[in-house]
């Protein structure tokens, strides 16, 4: 199955993304300055520590609001993981009638996607996943763990490009390159709350706001998350709910699905 039906292409979008919307604030005046290379360092320390302070697990419960294109969208949902088993379960519901509209698998590198009303299965793997099979979104899976599992994500094989700052305004940007992608990490005073990846060949740009931070040791855990991605016109709202952080969870695995022999399962 090449294509998708529009609630089966959102769905995946917004487990793959799990991210939200964006509201721009107005813009303070100020001058930005280049950074030495010792103060661009000390802001990847950051990300750094933010990063191992990350939760080794949570629950929390979640409500979306999107669109693709003109099609708007909207469900609720539960979710459960456990970094130390490298297991995670998602659960989507239909905003209204709250019925499944689809549950998702994370054990390691494999990835499964369950349609229960329309008896669709299908595998996928972290290690190969390209989430242009899905929606023709430029986007490393890896990314969208980061963000999902409470971490700052860091494009691979990255090199400093530019630090810069506004110390009126108490904000500084980090820019890191690769062969593929520019990135954009913003701090305002010592977090991060925003995020720009730039496909270099593409001109894809997507734009990641990340709101309502919750501390937690030396990470954060933000409860609102922003996404826009301009090329496929994709604007999307997480918002996280009754968080419990870093205490035992019980994640669902793939063991505990009932599939119909009628099902129809696809591998990619």
């Amino acid at each position: 199955m090449n294509r998708f039906s529009f609630k089966m292409k959102i769905i995946l979008l917004v487990m793959l993304f799990l991210c939200g919307c964006v509201t721009t604030g107005k813009q303070t005046a100020g001058v930005v300055k280049r950074t030495g290379n010792s103060e661009a360092k000390k802001m990847i320390a950051k990300v750094q520590e933010i990063n191992a302070g990350a939760p080794k697990s949570f629950a929390v419960s979640f409500e979306i609001d999107g669109t693709m294109k003109k099609k708007k969208f909207k469900s609720i949902g539960k979710a459960f993981f456990d970094r130390g088993a490298g297991k995670m379960y998602i659960s989507f519901l239909d905003y209204i009638f709250k019925s499944p509209l689809t549950r998702v698998y994370i054990d390691g590198s494999e990835i499964i996607f369950y349609f229960p009303v329309d008896k669709t299965l299908i595998k996928d793997n972290a290690r190969t996943i390209d989430l242009r099979n899905y929606n023709n979104i430029q986007i490393p899976y890896h990314v969208v763990y980061d963000l999902l599992t409470g971490s700052i994500p860091l494009i691979k094989d990255y090199s400093i490009k530019e630090g810069l700052v506004k110390k009126e305004a108490s904000l500084s940007f980090l820019i890191l390159e690769n062969k593929n992608t520019y990135q954009t990490i913003a701090f305002s005073r010592d977090y991060p709350d925003k995020i720009k990846l730039v496909n270099k060949k593409a001109k894809d740009v997507i734009e990641i706001y990340l709101k309502r931070p919750m501390k937690t040791n030396k990470g954060y855990f933000y409860r609102t998350i922003v996404m826009v991605e301009k090329k496929s016109k994709v604007r999307l709202t997480l918002k996280f709910k009754s968080i419990k952080l870093n205490r035992p969870v019980k994640v669902k695995s793939v063991k505990d699905l009932k599939v119909p022999r009628d099902a129809k399962i696809i591998s990619r």
